[in-house]
C-alpha cells in the first residue's frame, strides 16, 4: 500500500489528525500537571507529618532533658 503525500490528503483528514494531536497533547499536559501537583501536595503532607512527630518527641523529651533523667529519654 502506497503512503499518500500530505498535500494530496483531503482537508477533512488533515483536520481530524490535527484535532487528534491537539486532544492528545492536551491530555498529556493535563496528566503531567496533575501528577506534579499531587506529588507536591504529598511532599507537603509528609513534611507536615514529620514536623508534627518531631514536635511531639521534642515536647515529651524536654522535661527529661531538663532534669538530666537519662532513663526517661530512652523510653
Amino acid at each position: 500500500m502506497k503512503q499518500q503525500n500530505f498535500a494530496n490528503i483531503p482537508i477533512t483528514s488533515k483536520l481530524r489528525r490535527l484535532q487528534a494531536i491537539t486532544v492528545g497533547l492536551a491530555l498529556v499536559f493535563t496528566l503531567l500537571i496533575s501528577s506534579i501537583t499531587e506529588i507536591w501536595r504529598e511532599h507537603g503532607q509528609i513534611l507536615a507529618d514529620v514536623e508534627a512527630s518531631g514536635n511531639m518527641i521534642g515536647f515529651n523529651a524536654a522535661a527529661a532533658l531538663l532534669f538530666n533523667d537519662s532513663q526517661s529519654t530512652l523510653g
